[in-house]
């Protein structure tokens, strides 16, 4: 999957791309490409993963981004269509916030399907 967003706030947009089957274990991870200061090209990948990876999670299934904390700055939410958390496949969500320097991101927070089946 992929989204497109501004994810530093310099006005340019990012592109975020989900990698649902990477990392050998198909346990999928997020990669962020910022806009480089020229906009000539992107920064160097940046990758976010599932801070609790198992194997077949599908992390990256879907990403996007929104300012979830209401902070003036773009959060990226990553779907994981097969994380379990105990509860059969039954799917989560981890965001990502964007620090207060906006430099980087804040540690993960994974919220899980509050009634799996």
């Amino acid at each position: 999957s992929v989204a497109v967003g501004d994810v530093n706030g310099d006005g340019r947009s990012d592109l975020i791309m989900g990698c649902s089957e990477d990392t050998g274990s198909d346990a999928g991870n997020m990669i962020v490409y910022t806009r480089n200061a020229a906009n000539t090209g992107f920064d160097a990948a940046v990758e976010l993963a599932n801070p609790t990876p198992v194997a077949g999670d599908g992390c990256g299934a879907s990403v996007t981004t929104g300012d979830i904390n209401a902070d003036g700055r773009a959060d990226l939410i990553m779907g994981c269509i097969g994380d379990d958390g105990g509860a059969g496949d039954a799917g989560n969500m981890i965001v990502y916030t964007r620090n207060a320097a906006n430099t980087g991101f804040d540690t993960a927070t994974e919220l899980a399907n509050p009634t799996p089946v």
